[in-house]
Formats: C-alpha cells, structure tokens, sequence
C-alpha cells in the first residue's frame, strides 16, 4: 500500500501525549481495484458541483470582504473566506464608522462600495497606495472622503479573487507547528485518517462485490437528504441537532447496525476523495447514531469551516466537544480504541484552545 505522510510537528507543546494518536497514513488500493469505480461517487451528482461551484464563489467574495475590511482597520483575523464571528464584528464596526445600520451583514450596495474603494485604490492609484503604505494618509478617512465623493456605489464591481482555501487533504498535507491551532488540525486530520482506514476495512472485508452498489447508492442519497441539517448547523446547537439527527434515524427504518456501516463507509470515500460536504453529511447521520467520536469530529468541521459556508464558529465547536464528552461510555471509543478518559482530556484541551481563538 502506497504511505501519505502527514507533516506534523505538534509534538512540540506541552500536552503532545494527549493529541498524538500514533496511527499510520495509509492509502489502500481498493479504488484501483475497483477500476475507478469509486473515483466518481461524488463528482458524478450535479447538484453536488453546482453547490460547490456556488461554494467557491461565496468564498472567493468573502475573502476580499475580508481583505477590503483588514485594509481599512476593521480586522477580521484570517483572510479564510469564512465570515465567522470576527468578521461579523469587524462588519459592524465598519458600518458603524460608516454611519450604516450596524447588522454585521453587508448590503449589497455596502459591499460593493467597499470592495471597489479597496480596488481603487490597490490597483488604479499606486501613488495613494505607497502614501498609505507609509503611514501619510489616514485609510479610514480616505474611506469617508471616498464615501462623500461617490455617494452610490457603482453597479459592478472587480472583486479581488484570492487562491481557493485549502482541502481537507492539503490541510492535513500542510499543517505546521505555527500556533496552537495546529493541534486541532492534527486532531482532525488523525481521525480523518482514521475514518479512512475504517471505510477500506469494511469496503474490504464487511461487503461483497454484489452489495457494494447500494451502499454506493446510500453515500450519494445522504448528503442530498442531510441537506436541510447541514444548514442548521451553524445555527442549531449540538444537542438539539443530534437529536434531530436521531429523530431522522428512526423516522427511516433503518437498522442502527446497517445504518451505522454505511455512514463509516461514506464518511471514509468522502475524505479520501476531498468532499467536505459529503463528509459532514455522514458525520451528521453518526452523531445522530450517538458515537462520540463523530461528534468530535462534527465539531472540527465547524471550527475549521470544512464544508459550511460562514460557519467557521469556535464557540459553537465547542459545543459540539462537549456533547461529545456528554456521549463517552465506559467502553473504549469506536475508531480511536482509546478509552473514554483518554479522549475526554483530549477534548478538554481541545476546548480551551478553540475558546483562546474567539
């Protein structure tokens, strides 16, 4: 089997013991074997790459908002496309400053206003832009002079197009050792490895060749009918989710044992072939199947904005850790095999870095 490695250096704080999982990369062949079979389970539903096309573009705007907003001293932290919290604030400052309806969410004509000043100035005035550069010239007053000279904002504008976030596989690829956000990445990116392994064990040796299809079948229906929950979730707590979640399973008759394999299955596919979505999709139908794990790793796809669009929410991650605290037994934690002790100071760790972030 071919070894993916992972380029992680966060052994280098304190409580490395507690994140380390110790687990190899591995790739399994089985999609060669298969003949391709599996390379388009997720790219052959168009409905799932319009979303992501839309995706893209979201993101793309929202990275300038971001850029435009850190420019004129409204910071939004991170240029990531996600308008999480801090973006939210730095909206309502600039709005404020700008004597607007301080809402955190921008009109559109606020918003072109804004992005084409940013625009100007970075790209038709290099004068102004090296006065700036420099500190003779205040950027928020030239941002109240420009809003008194043009009082409409005009009806197009050329949004800055910063490079694509980075995928699940090239975020694990190239994590670091830059802050202790990196060992929440490493988290993630263990269990994501984890829950691979997991899939090609059970699409190995659990299925026969004539079964495989339905389960095929069953991956591309879950994010199509998880769709109306992978809305709530940047908006819904855990607990009322999850609940929801389990209201779903039994509403669809599904035995827990089945249901359960195929949700690994597909959560497995999922990350090895990068759809963010398609793996919150089956994250969703696990936690609602109550594994903690799975739980936990819901909670990373939030504060890391995998597959949600301005759902990059800390506090809400956090929730999400909690519930999966709430949900350790006694018995070891599926996929992991740690103990429950093991995984809740994990946990704990993990919550007082994502509170440390907001």
């Amino acid at each position: 089997m071919r070894r993916e490695p992972l380029r992680v250096l966060y052994w280098k704080w304190v409580f490395v013991a507690a994140f380390s999982l110790g687990m190899a990369s591995v790739e399994p062949a089985f999609a060669q074997r298969q003949g391709g079979f599996l390379s388009g389970l997720f790219g052959n539903n168009q409905n799932n790459r319009a979303q992501q096309a839309a995706n893209s573009a979201q993101r793309r705007t929202n990275r300038a908002v971001q850029s435009a907003l850190n420019f004129f001293g409204f910071d939004t932290g991170s240029v990531d496309g996600i308008l999480g919290r801090k973006s939210r604030a730095a909206i309502s400052d600039f709005q404020t400053f700008m004597d607007y309806e301080a809402t955190g969410n921008l009109t559109r004509e606020e918003r072109l206003f804004l992005l084409s000043t940013f625009n100007g100035i970075n790209t038709e005035d290099e004068a102004l832009a090296l006065k700036i550069s420099l500190g003779l010239v205040s950027v928020q007053d030239l941002l109240k002079a420009r809003a008194d000279e043009e009082p409409e904002a005009p009806d197009t504008v050329e949004e800055a197009a910063p490079e694509a976030p980075l995928s699940m596989r090239s975020l694990c690829i190239n994590i670091g050792a830059n802050g202790p956000l990196d060992l929440v990445k490493a988290q993630f990116c263990n269990l994501r490895q984890l829950a691979i392994e997991q899939s090609d064990f059970l699409l190995e040796t659990s299925l026969t060749t004539t079964s495989i299809e339905p389960v095929i079948g069953e991956c591309q229906n879950f994010t199509t009918e998880i769709q109306p929950q992978i809305t709530l979730v940047a908006a819904q707590p855990a607990a009322a989710l999850i609940s929801d979640m389990d209201l779903w399973f039994r509403r669809s008759g599904a035995s827990r044992e089945k249901l359960f394999r195929q949700a690994q299955t597909c959560l497995g596919v999922a990350y090895r072939h990068d759809d963010p979505e398609a793996a919150l999709a089956s994250l969703l139908v696990l936690s609602g199947l109550k594994d903690p794990i799975f739980i936990e790793l819901t909670g990373y796809h939030i504060a890391l904005g995998l597959g949600l669009i301005d759902a990059q929410d800390m506090a809400r991650a956090q929730g999400w850790m909690e519930a999966s605290i709430a949900a350790q037994t006694d018995a070891n934690v599926s996929l992991t095999s740690q103990s429950s002790q093991q995984r809740i100071d994990t946990l704990v760790n993990v919550i007082t870095i994502l509170s440390a972030q907001e």
